[in-house]
């Protein structure tokens, strides 16, 4: 048996964890100053549920169980939060290659360049704006499908593609209606995502039944593709394998965006702060491409 918790006034895990707990309720109650009368009764149940909840588990915890939740890491930590079935909690647990795979998903997708989402928070940090602010801003950016959405609407696609054997024929179909192939290409660059092979092999080992499909899908579309554009390179981008990999996890298609912005939120802070470091305002010109000025006709005329 492992020692007992320190008391909440020593300075082991116990009270690192409440004090925890306390930085939360009081960022909460910061946000509720901006809610309704009715939010905020609602927010508060919420919140002093999860408070009792958290330190009940600690309480019950013991300093083994403690090191290898921080062991886990965000990834374990992001696991064990969800509101999951039963079924998926107790696979969690027992399977640490599932906390291993998501833990891989997030270090990959933590930066990636001057995307949507990262330039959208380095524009709101150039005004003096807080990093609340530039992080917000962020997540509406990668919430559009074109940006974090695009591993549900690979599963979207898979799921009406449906078998391997009815890969080319759907493919080759959609194309004549001008479908766009979702998880393909990318805005920048034109070879094959790094990011993508080791999500490709998690996908392959965790998840055999959407490799399967995913696998023949990629072959065949890429080949479709060349087709139409030898001479513009199109290859598989990180999104493509990111959907089976959060799906063998367990995550519903819906968790997809939010867990893509865990993962977002280091690198944009990283950005926020690098920019407030000499920071000067971004402010993009642009050219006007409209009609001609005309003349105004005179009022008599009118």
């Amino acid at each position: 048996m492992s020692a007992p918790l320190k008391s909440i006034e020593g300075t082991g895990d116990m009270a690192v964890a409440m004090g925890e707990i306390g930085r939360s309720a009081r960022a909460a109650a910061r946000l509720l100053a901006l809610a309704s009368e009715a939010q905020k009764n609602r927010a508060l149940d919420v919140m002093a549920a999860a408070i009792r909840a958290q330190k009940a588990r600690i309480l019950a915890a013991n300093t083994e169980d403690l090191s290898e939740a921080r062991a886990a890491g965000v990834a374990g930590s992001f696991l064990d939060r969800l509101v999951l079935d039963e079924a998926r909690v107790e696979a969690i647990a027992a399977g640490i290659e599932l906390v291993r795979a998501l833990n891989t998903y997030l270090v990959l997708l933590a930066d990636h360049g001057m995307n949507a989402s990262t330039f959208t928070a380095r524009v709101i940090a150039s005004t003096d704006s807080d990093l609340a602010s530039c992080l917000v801003g962020a997540i509406g950016a990668l919430k559009g499908p074109a940006h974090g959405g695009a591993p549900s609407a690979v599963m979207d696609q898979l799921e009406k593609i449906g078998t391997a054997d009815n890969a080319d024929h759907w493919l080759r179909e959609a194309r004549k209606e001008k479908v766009r192939f979702m998880g393909f290409g990318h805005r920048v660059y034109r070879t094959y995502d790094p990011r993508a092979r080791i999500l490709k092999a998690l996908c392959q080992q965790l998840n055999p039944k959407f490799y399967e499909l995913a696998s023949k899908v990629e072959e065949t579309a890429l080949e479709i593709l060349h087709e139409e554009h030898p001479e513009r390179p199109q290859a598989t981008n990180v999104e493509f394998y990111s959907a089976g990999v959060l799906q063998a996890i367990g995550l519903p298609t819906e968790f997809f965006p939010p867990t893509f912005a865990v993962a977002r939120v280091a690198g944009w802070s990283a950005h926020v702060l690098e920019q407030g470091s000499h920071n000067r305002l971004i402010r993009p010109q642009s050219e006007y491409i409209g009609p001609e000025p005309r003349k105004p006709v005179p009022l008599a005329e009118r």
